[in-house]
């Protein structure tokens, strides 16, 4: 039997428990993808984590938490995305032109030649045709013009990086940014483009990550791509990279501007997603541990994380199917309190003892949540707690008494 808590405690679980069980008759299931968008204006999810972006300037003075270096996970070969023959000359001018950016964010030597007067003279009216976001890259203009840009950069220090800067820079010059990462999808989309996208993806994030435009990295990051890509792509690891050079904490930066334009739930699934991939695991296992810190330090509560999570939306029958029910479980816990008790004693009081039992049939049978369900010991600690509930003399039996309303 379950000891009797302080009174205090007490009351918080009434309060606690009565919200949880405010649960809708619609159905929600969590798909595994969703295609982002780009964000001129960051969108606040719940009025949670709407803060100035004044914040990012505070982290180049603070002492940081140790990160992990060794992240293998975080992004994809840069041999993988282009030729093998230019790999490592990529690799070694991303790594010196971040460590120039570090220590003198913009400052470089006079450009070797003028890359936007040369694409308006070499795509004439073409121009124009890629407005609404054509792969431009299929274009024998646009390669024309590349190669020119390549060949004048060559005997640059960091070539390969600076001239992937200079396009970067003159397509953004001549388009909108919109038009621009509407290119870059479309590129990654074919096949036979594919490369030359993801190469001047890492001259985007050298730029702004000079310009400390956070903003339109992350639209970099997310713009066209489901929620297995996000945490894949080198420009990714590129960005953290930076970041650690800046020392700026990579994953909180992250964590509170995705949540800000999208939403805590949306994030949960992302990182769902990214811990079954083992390329993405360790990010998206350290991107969970700040989001819950985050809740922790703005004072984010049991019922609060509940509904950031949008799991009071969820129809009871799918609410223990639902992929990010491990997040909240793992941030109740995180509080203090046992997240079975919490969750189990407010379904039963809403459904009752035999509807309740069907459903926990259901989903260990669904296997989504199995490492939740599947512990002996967490289903004795149920029974009991249950139990206790129905004979109406625990700490179960007195939270159902105050409930009243559901």
């Amino acid at each position: 039997m379950i000891a009797k808590p302080n009174q205090p405690k007490h009351l918080h679980w009434c309060i606690v428990l009565a919200a949880l069980t405010c649960v809708s008759a619609s159905p929600s299931i969590v798909e595994p993808k969703t295609i982002f968008a780009a964000s001129s204006a960051p969108k606040h999810p719940l009025g949670v984590v709407g803060q100035s972006d004044a914040r990012v300037k505070r982290y180049l003075s603070t002492n940081l938490e140790s990160m992990d270096d060794n992240n293998e996970d975080r992004g994809i070969n840069v041999a993988s995305v282009i030729d093998q023959g230019l790999a490592a000359r990529v690799t070694d001018s991303v790594e010196t032109g971040l460590r120039e950016t570090a220590v003198a964010p913009g400052v470089a030597a006079k450009d070797p030649i003028d890359s936007d007067q040369l694409f308006k003279k070499v795509m004439g009216d073409q121009i124009a045709f890629y407005r609404n976001g054509e792969n431009l890259f299929k274009s024998d203009k646009y390669a024309e013009w590349s190669k020119s840009v390549d060949e004048a950069y060559k005997t640059v220090s960091n070539a390969v990086i600076k001239a992937e800067v200079a396009k970067a820079s003159t397509l953004l010059a001549i388009y909108e940014k919109g038009v621009v990462l509407s290119m870059l999808a479309a590129g990654r989309k074919d096949p036979s483009t594919q490369k030359i996208a993801k190469i001047l993806e890492i001259g985007l994030v050298r730029k702004w990550s000079s310009d400390h435009n956070v903003e339109n990295i992350m639209d970099l990051l997310t713009f066209g791509k489901d929620k297995s890509e996000v945490l894949m792509g080198m420009s990714l690891k590129l960005w953290f990279d930076y970041l650690k050079l800046m020392k700026i904490n990579p994953y909180e930066l992250f964590v509170t501007h995705f949540t800000r334009r999208y939403s805590d739930k949306e994030l949960a699934e992302l990182l769902v997603v990214a811990e079954a991939n083992d390329r993405t695991r360790t990010t998206a296992t350290e991107l969970a541990k700040y989001q819950l810190k985050h809740w922790k330090n703005s004072g984010i509560g049991v019922i609060r994380s509940f509904k950031l999570l949008e799991l009071n939306e969820v129809h009871l029958d799918a609410l223990l199917r639902s992929p990010i029910l491990s997040t909240w479980i793992d941030y109740v816990k995180m509080l203090g309190w046992d997240p079975y008790q919490v969750l189990f004693l407010a379904m039963r009081k809403r459904v009752g003892d035999k509807k309740l039992d069907s459903i926990l049939a259901a989903a260990k049978a669904d296997g989504t949540n199995a490492s939740i369900l599947g512990d002996p010991a967490k289903y004795a600690r149920e029974a009991s707690i249950f139990g206790a509930s129905k004979a109406g003399v625990s700490t179960g039996g007195g939270v159902a008494e105050g409930w009243k309303k559901w």
